[in-house]
């Protein structure tokens, strides 16, 4: 009766819903939703959380990497029509900047506009936030758009602008899951009847026609316990929405009898709302139900924070702290409430979050470097006695190139300086990008790039140098120039049959044209060919000159024996030259030893490639011993890892955007891996506080 009532009780239908088969083609192409409601533990409400003055890229971050850590993919938060009214740029730019965060933790957003919830009874304006009431649950949320505005139509255009905006912003960003129109429409508990205001938010959203679907949830089963819902409102979210979400807040007797009647509308299904501990609503009672059926889940609470939500509904100022929580994962301090609860969640949450296992951490301070600056562009490599030798840089461009040596990668020599800058007649020579590779014999070949500061850009005075260590870096010939232009990011590479490639960005920075040139030694490294261009990509005309990108190459054999696999950047400016630089890798492959030239007439090349994969930059490759390929890349400044198939393809069912691996917390750039073992790699890269190293097991 009650599926009849749903059914067929609204027959409104604005704007077009999408079919059963759109919707569930789109849900397949998704993993396993599952993650929480996300409210920082700084903010006690929306408010708190985007305004410029307190919103905190740091805490989130850090809050994130927890949240990625349990294996968690979605995040639902909340936003304000007042943010938008009084800097609509600043908020778009503070929300960019979060779908940074999340994605660089491999999850996407659900954005929710308005909603019936929050403290009624305060008029809240922007600014400093009051705090929060002692006692009591979520004691400021902030309504929107609040009774005055929903019951006043005049108010609506105004709302319409807002809601049309922010679509319009982020209608094909695939860093956004689905979007929430409004929360617990049916709520009146408050005196808030969208009865009229909810058909036109669908009309609003209809017009603009994002590519992500659309959705309000259903707030309570109807004839649960004798409640009372708006049976209309009901109709109208599942009649109208693209997929259906739903909050259950009760045990799982409850949560299975809501998805068997849900399911009658044959659309993809996400509770968007659950975990009240003491209502029943427990991760290990709820989560396998919503698994099994593959229905989303979306926790409420992640840290707690100014908002209480430990505290359960009703509680008062002079209550007990209750001895069991009501929502949130982690303390305040970033400990978990319950390490067995920690442990079922990882269980239930998608495999690649536990792919991986983390061995050891370590950083390596900037304090440890000889002269001031900064530990920059890592590259760690296995010596043939089990040993490992460190080498970086002391800035973004230098000058002066390290060394360091470890048996066990936690504890490193003092840096000792194996390329260092000097002065000459009219400037200074800068060393930096420092490579290396072991031979077979245990030699080590270090491979730099030098500039002249002053006339890098004119092509004068850059070359590449290299020396020769016979004892495990313990000392080195002296240096030999092996090739004199403009470049950047030499890359050597060792061949079974001897041969040593030594790829390089072979570059023009006054105008961004760039791409990956190689020479080839056939001696061990004592003397080189003249440079082949082998990897370039068009981008535009400039000045009577084509200009093309592929730079900071990686290239690696594959198990075949005759394939070079290459992981390169590519710098697009997509407006033309003088527009902002975006950032795209590739996949190159070149069918034998011997790389041929790029396209005579086209200037491009290779012939088979995968080009733009993926956003990132700093791209590298390694392959372990069974022949998989280990790509890693820096996505919105985090070291991403993957693994992938020994012809460097992807998994089945995998994609390039989804599914990587941070094994490092923080921000950087320029990361590296090497293969210790089988099972094992090391990871390194920059990040504030130094260089950044782990070691990590595939499981």
């Amino acid at each position: 009766m009650l599926a009849a009532i749903l059914l067929c009780a609204c027959t409104t239908q604005p704007g077009t819903q999408w079919s059963r088969e759109k919707a569930a083609d789109w849900y397949a192409a998704q993993e396993w939703p599952v993650g929480c409601n996300y409210v920082p533990s700084y903010a006690i409400n929306q408010l708190e959380f985007w305004q410029e003055e307190t919103f905190d890229p740091a805490t989130i971050d850090r809050e994130l990497t927890l949240a990625e850590g349990l294996g968690f993919n979605t995040l639902r938060i909340y936003i304000h029509e007042m943010l938008w009214n009084a800097d609509k740029d600043g908020l778009k730019s503070r929300m960019n900047r979060f779908l940074e965060i999340a994605d660089s933790h491999g999850m996407k957003s659900v954005i929710t506009f308005f909603t019936n919830g929050g403290n009624h009874k305060k008029e809240f304006q922007l600014g400093p936030q009051p705090d929060a009431i002692p006692g009591v649950h979520n004691s400021n949320w902030v309504p929107s758009p609040g009774r005055e505005a929903i019951s006043n139509p005049e108010k609506w255009p105004a709302l319409k602008a807002y809601v049309q905006d922010i679509l319009r912003t982020y209608k094909n960003d695939r860093r956004i899951l689905y979007w929430c129109l409004c929360n617990e429409p049916e709520n009146l508990s408050n005196g808030c009847d969208v009865s009229e205001f909810m058909p036109e938010v669908y009309k609003w959203a209809r017009e603009v026609n994002p590519s992500q679907p659309v959705s309000s949830p259903v707030w309570i089963r109807p004839g649960y316990k004798g409640e009372t819902t708006k049976l209309d409102m009901v109709a109208f979210v599942c009649q109208n929405s693209d997929i259906i979400t739903f909050h259950c807040y009760y045990g799982p007797e409850e949560m299975a009898t809501f998805i068997k009647m849900l399911k009658r509308f044959k659309r993809p299904m996400i509770c968007q709302e659950y975990m009240g501990r003491t209502l029943g609503s427990t991760f290990q009672a709820v989560l396998p139900i919503l698994k099994e059926n593959r229905v989303g889940a979306i926790n409420w609470g992640l840290v707690n924070g100014k908002c209480h939500f430990h505290l359960p509904w009703g509680h008062k100022d002079g209550d007990p702290e209750p001895e069991v929580w009501f929502h949130d994962i982690f303390r305040t301090d970033l400990t978990p409430y319950d390490n067995d609860e920690i442990e079922f969640i990882k269980s239930m949450t998608p495999e690649k979050s536990s792919s991986f296992e983390m061995v050891s951490e370590r950083i390596v301070p900037n304090t440890f470097l000889l002269q001031k600056g900064n530990a920059i562009y890592p590259r760690i490599k296995k010596l043939k006695d089990g040993d490992y030798i460190m080498f970086f840089q002391d800035g973004r461009l230098g000058p002066n190139c390290y060394l360091s040596r470890s048996n066990d990668l936690k504890t490193w020599s003092e840096p000792e300086i194996l390329f260092s800058s000097y002065e000459t007649s009219d400037d200074t020579r800068a060393y930096a990008t420092t490579d290396a590779v072991v031979l077979p014999d245990g030699d080590i070949i270090a491979v730099a790039s030098y500039r002249a500061v002053k006339g890098y850009r004119e092509g004068t005075g850059c070359g590449i140098v290299t020396r020769r260590s016979s004892d495990g870096g313990i000392s080195w010939s002296e240096e030999e120039s092996i090739y004199d232009g403009t470049n950047w990011e030499p890359y050597i590479l060792s061949l079974p049959d001897g041969m040593l490639q030594c790829y390089f960005t072979d570059c023009n920075p006054a105008i961004k044209d760039s791409g990956t040139s190689v020479m080839v030694s056939a001696d061990g490294g004592h003397n080189w060919s003249t440079p082949q261009k082998i990897c370039r990509r068009y981008k535009y005309d400039f000045a009577g000159e084509r200009i093309y990108t592929d730079q900071m190459p990686s290239f690696r054999l594959l198990p075949d024996g005759q394939t070079i696999l290459g992981f390169l950047e590519g710098r697009l400016e997509k407006d033309g030259p003088g527009s902002k630089s975006t950032f795209t890798l590739s996949v190159v492959k070149n069918h034998g030893l011997k790389w041929s030239d790029v396209d005579s007439l086209t200037g491009e090349g290779p012939q088979d490639r995968y080009t733009d994969v993926c956003d990132g930059c700093a791209g590298y490759v390694s392959v372990f011993p069974d022949g998989r390929v280990l790509y890693s890349c820096n996505r919105s400044q985090r070291f991403c890892v993957r693994i992938a198939n020994p012809d460097g393809s992807l998994p089945e069912k995998e994609n390039w955007d989804d599914g990587w691996y941070h094994p490092l917390c923080g921000k950087g750039y320029w990361g590296c891996t090497e293969i210790i073992d089988e099972k094992t790699f090391v990871a390194a890269m920059h990040c504030a506080e130094g260089i950044q190293i782990a070691t990590i097991t595939i499981k």
